[in-house]
């Protein structure tokens, strides 16, 4: 086979190296952000009963973002009227490859749980209609959400950005994205009803492997490439 030719074994780890440049050179797959909103379909109309351990949940299927890994997970609320601090919510997720549990909130106001909490009617958007949010990114645990400068909205709903009460979406990373998401709610003290009027889901996935892992390839590419040239260079032994 003629050394020119392109299958010849000199060419070989230069194709490679080519190809790895190649795909170094191609954008990288973004993250996917899957944003869902949940405002129907719910048990009592959304009603939570009153000192009721039992609660109510309501369980929602995501069908988008399936095959996609969970990075960051947040939750996005509208509770209305009630006792805040008789709230306690957990959010659940089960998937073929394992399950995610958070406390949302766990009768905010009260020390370990003991007491009335905080008297505050729900959770909800604030005047620009931006979503009451927990997240692992907030500023604040919501448990002692009155020590640091809470806003309210003209309901008097708790506005922004908040952490899950003493806890993190840190078991949710690594599932699939897909699957049932349960939000489950129970009011623990009596003499005030909350409303679940919605709530919803802001899930980012693990973005796909980008050509960052074409690096490896491109090197060993490389490296026979000159590993090839150095032999060439080489002059062989002369036969007796």
């Amino acid at each position: 086979m003629s050394p020119s030719h392109p299958s010849h074994p000199v060419f070989r780890p230069l194709l490679a190296a080519a190809l790895a440049l190649l795909l170094l050179l191609a954008p990288a797959a973004p993250a996917a952000i899957i944003i869902q909103k949940f405002t129907t379909g719910f048990a009592n109309d959304g009603v939570v009963p009153d000192i009721d351990s039992s609660g109510w949940q309501n369980t929602q299927r995501l069908g988008a973002g399936a095959g996609l890994q969970v990075d960051h997970v947040t939750v996005t609320l509208d509770l209305s009227g009630g006792w805040n601090g008789d709230l306690y919510l957990t959010l659940r997720h089960e998937t073929a490859g394992g399950v995610g549990f958070a406390v949302l909130l766990n009768r905010a106001g009260t020390a370990g749980g003991i007491g009335l909490g905080y008297g505050n009617p729900g959770f909800g958007p604030d005047a620009s209609g931006t979503a009451f949010r927990l997240s692992d990114a907030g500023a604040w645990d919501v448990h002692y959400y009155q020590d640091h400068a809470p806003a309210y909205n003209a309901s008097g709903q708790l506005t922004g950005t908040w952490k899950p009460d003493g806890d993190s979406f840190v078991s949710f990373q690594g599932l699939d994205a897909g699957g049932a998401w349960t939000l489950f709610a129970a009011d623990r003290n009596g003499g005030d009803v909350t409303t679940v009027v919605s709530w919803g889901l802001e899930i980012t996935t693990v973005p796909e492997p980008g050509p960052w892992l074409a690096i490896p390839l491109l090197l060993l590419g490389v490296a026979l490439a000159r590993r090839v040239r150095s032999r060439r260079a080489c002059p062989c032994k002369s036969g007796i």
